[in-house]
């Protein structure tokens, strides 16, 4: 379980998230939504002890992220950043294989595992290519693909933080990872997850939570994902309909 306690962050003397809240449940995926600049890359940040509080705690378990000796905390949470700065000529199981840093597993083992996690997100053909040669989106896929290798021996304990993983993403390779995550975390596995795509995130998660404002709220996507909440905090009316069995929202009739 993956914990902020009263979490209190202030950046170039703005206060970023005040008194905020969250819990991260063992087994669960979690999708946090909320404007550009509300602090949802910050809120990942915080969680990992990243960033210094001016209040609060994170915890991992009952014991605070920032007591954690870095390879232990390294072993049970990877987290996947929104840019990726990777701009050497290293191959695809390179990069991959960087996710086993952390570990003491063999040459054999840490071996096994990347060839194991690329070809759960379709990575076997693109394991000898270039990476700097490589679309946007199969970078992407690497790049979860790393992080993935990170926490692959703690998939019954282990988080799995993804600031919009799949933006670059096409249709099929999308739905193809979301799908692989929401398997995992039924193995125990904990996901969070950065998302813009609301409809998206309605259909794939446990628990939805809207940062805005400087405060989170959460709970089922039907509980936060409705239309007053939704103008409040993006600014823009919206209807939101419930004939799926989640809630999926549109735009008003005349805007277009």
């Amino acid at each position: 379980m993956l914990r902020l306690v009263d979490g209190t962050l202030c950046r170039d003397g703005q206060i970023i998230l005040e008194h905020v809240n969250l819990t991260l449940g063992q087994g669960e995926l979690m999708v946090l939504i909320g404007p550009n600049g509300a602090g949802k890359s910050t809120l990942l940040s915080a969680l990992t002890g990243e960033l210094n509080l001016l209040s609060g705690q994170a915890y991992l378990d009952d014991m605070p992220v920032r007591d954690y000796r870095s390879s232990d905390l390294a072993e049970r949470l990877a987290v996947l950043e929104q840019n990726d700065l990777l701009d050497f000529p290293f191959l695809v199981r390179e990069v991959v294989s960087m996710g086993r840093i952390p570990h003491s597993s063999s040459v054999d083992e840490s071996a096994r595992i990347v060839a194991e996690v690329n070809a759960q997100l379709g990575l076997s053909p693109l394991a000898e290519r270039t990476y700097t040669t490589l679309s946007g989106g199969e970078k992407r896929r690497v790049q979860i693909a790393r992080v993935l290798c990170q926490i692959w021996d703690r998939l019954t304990d282990g988080c799995l933080l993804l600031d919009e993983p799949t933006g670059p993403l096409d249709l099929a390779h999308e739905i193809a990872v979301l799908e692989l995550l929401h398997s995992l975390t039924r193995g125990g596995l904990s996901v969070l997850i950065v998302m813009h795509d609301i409809n998206l995130a309605a259909r794939c998660a446990d628990r939805v939570g809207l940062l805005h404002d400087r405060i989170i709220t959460s709970g089922l996507p039907e509980e936060i994902i409705k239309a007053n909440a939704l103008e409040a905090a993006f600014g823009t009316a919206v209807d939101v309909d419930m004939d799926s069995g989640s809630p999926q929202i549109r735009l008003h009739s005349d805007r277009f």
